[in-house]
């Protein structure tokens, strides 16, 4: 998909509806839980959109993909909980690289799940 002011339109929706989302969590989790939920679901999430045909398009891909789920999960959220989490100092960092590790096998557990049966290349494996 090329730039273009309705693709940027789409990202900013998309990212829009994330963040909505993410801050209605956080209203009902506490903070760890939250950062944990949204970091894996969104992993995840961005891995069925990578790898389902109902996401192909480019514009499905601009909303869903780095819109939503970039909004909705939130690495900076992670980075700033280890800095102010001075009562877990050694803990926190800890977490941080479990919850990036998790992260990264939610997505490519997804986006394998997804490519079951669509005889499509994944992302990773159309660079082969």
């Amino acid at each position: 998909m090329k730039h273009s002011p309705a693709s940027f339109a789409l990202v900013f929706l998309g990212g829009a509806l994330g963040t909505a989302g993410r801050y209605a969590l956080s209203l009902a989790m506490p903070q760890l839980v939250m950062l944990f939920v949204v970091n894996l679901f969104g992993a995840a999430f961005l891995g069925f959109v990578n790898s389902l045909p109902a996401f192909a398009s480019g514009s499905s891909k601009a909303f869903w993909g780095i819109g939503f789920a970039g909004g909705f999960t939130t690495m900076s959220g992670v980075a700033l909980w280890v800095v102010a989490s001075s009562a877990d100092a050694y803990l926190a960092p800890f977490t941080a690289i479990a919850m990036f590790i998790s992260g990264v096998a939610a997505y490519l557990l997804a986006l394998r799940f997804g490519n079951r049966g669509n005889h499509a290349k994944s992302p990773i494996e159309a660079d082969d």
